[in-house]
């Protein structure tokens, strides 16, 4: 579960709870300042070559031992396009050559909170297909014989995808 601070980082003051604009922040009385607990942003990578459509078994938490769309946080200063390039390149060693954003999800992790999940389509790729150090195994499946995917928001980028590629 993502860690609520206590203190506010700038001056080490005890945080205050403190409504704004409706939502229950935490309040720095010191700094005068409140503080966003923002939500993450983290990448869903679609690679679909025939009608085939690239998983990885994850090997880590969440949903460990099931199947998902590459993908993974972006890093600070780091663009989503590159993220999911990255992650791409990170979980299954190949390397895309053109990535998109065709949609944006929202999925609601207990690890984590509120996730923004961009969902990038790849166009061209080259490497060899291999798993990465966090993943059990990267293939491809037959797009409408998928196995259960690990995340909501993995399930309905899926949907979105089988529907225009028609």
């Amino acid at each position: 579960m993502r860690k609520k601070l206590k203190y506010c980082p700038y001056c080490s003051a005890r945080f205050e709870d403190k409504k704004e604009h409706g939502f229950k922040r935490h309040y720095c009385p010191k700094c005068g300042d409140f503080f966003y607990d923002n939500p993450l942003v983290g990448t869903a990578v679609v690679v679909v070559q025939g009608g085939q459509l690239l998983l990885v078994k994850r090997n880590i938490h969440p949903g460990r031992g099931m199947w998902a769309l590459p993908g993974g946080f972006a890093e600070q200063g780091e663009t989503v396009q590159a993220a999911a390039k990255r992650e791409l390149f990170e979980e299954t060693g190949l390397k895309a050559k053109k990535a998109e954003i065709v949609s944006v999800l929202t999925e609601n992790s207990f690890m984590y909170g509120t996730v923004i999940v961009p969902v990038i389509k790849v166009e061209g790729y080259t490497g060899k297909l291999k798993p990465g150090k966090d993943e059990l195994e990267a293939k491809f499946f037959n797009i409408n014989k998928l196995p259960l995917l690990a995340f909501t928001s993995h399930r309905k980028a899926v949907k979105k995808i089988r529907r225009s590629e028609g």
